[in-house]
């Protein structure tokens, strides 16, 4: 995207507002929105998962990354617990961020991302970079939970019977109504009950509340996502939010994805410096080799994030 569409404040992408520092201005929520979302929601069960989390967290939140807890979880305790938190829906919503190499990169110097990541709920594993870190310290996850393939395993599990209702926020004008559409043809089970692009500033709580969601996903990029959910989540009247990244982008089949043979060999992120080496060569054949040497100096020598 040229100068010229930077300064009009026009977005190519989630990755685009990474270096926006652009936040929509949060809007109180109104008593009445929440009376109509909570009548809409009725659970069918009372689960113990709050209580659960009230003592602890529900996984093993054993690894260690750079001071932030990340979630040891199977498929089966990670897809439980999501759709118990949406059906025991409370004012505070339960929050899920993905950790990948260049989260934890961002994260190393800037203590206030470290903060908000570990005031998450979850904070999932998110690619190889992740998972040998996870090695070296001596654990090892289960799954890699990206959230381009977690998120579509979820929608594939909801239930048409009771279609999870999904807001969209993020990416560029016009990129979240078409992965809008896209969902909804692809996942019978899943509403996709509003949509509002990246830069939107103004009524964006009020807006979200409104359309009463089960989950909302932000697409902005890190650390953008994060902070704009950790400064916001306590006036969202929905049962999880999550940060989300460039999913809205695939999603409304703008941004190709790699093949999955690529991505089966953990090297989607090699196909994305391919596509974008001007963009992503900081982040991937710098970054990636900063990952490795902050995961030695943290492990093996005590080194403190700044």
């Amino acid at each position: 995207m040229g100068t010229a569409a930077k300064k009009m404040g026009l977005v190519e992408s989630a990755v685009d507002l990474e270096a926006s520092g652009m936040r929509p201005i949060p809007v109180p929520k109104e008593s009445g929105v929440f009376e109509a979302c909570e009548a809409e929601h009725q659970p069918r069960f009372t689960s113990i998962i709050r209580l659960k989390q009230q003592q602890g967290p529900v996984f093993d939140r054993g690894v260690d990354c750079f001071g932030i807890p990340v979630a040891v979880a199977t498929w089966d305790e990670l897809r439980s617990w999501f759709f118990e938190s949406v059906e025991t829906r409370a004012r505070d919503p339960r929050v899920v961020y993905f950790a990948n190499a260049h989260t934890l990169n961002l994260a190393w110097n800037d203590s206030e991302f470290r903060a908000v990541l570990g005031r998450a709920d979850v904070v999932l594993n998110d690619g190889i970079g992740v998972d040998i870190y996870s090695r070296l310290a001596g654990r090892r996850f289960s799954e890699n939970f990206n959230g381009t393939d977690l998120l579509p395993r979820l929608f594939a599990s909801a239930d048409p019977a009771r279609p999870l209702r999904v807001f969209l926020y993020g990416a560029r004008k016009g990129r979240a109504e078409k992965a809008a559409k896209n969902i909804e043809a692809r996942f019978p089970g899943v509403k996709v009950v509003g949509t509002m692009d990246g830069y939107a500033r103004s009524s964006v709580i009020e807006t979200i509340n409104e359309a009463c969601p089960d989950v909302v996903l932000v697409g902005m990029g890190n650390p953008i996502q994060e902070k704009w959910i950790d400064e916001n989540k306590s006036l969202l009247d929905v049962g999880v939010v999550m940060g989300v990244g460039a999913l809205i982008d695939f999603l409304s089949g703008e941004i190709e994805r790699a093949p999955s043979w690529v991505r089966s060999i953990r090297l989607e992120w090699a196909y994305r410096l391919v596509r974008e080496p001007k963009r992503l060569f900081a982040r991937y054949v710098l970054g990636n080799p900063a990952f490795l040497v902050r995961s030695f100096l943290y492990l093996g020598f005590g080194v403190k994030p700044a």
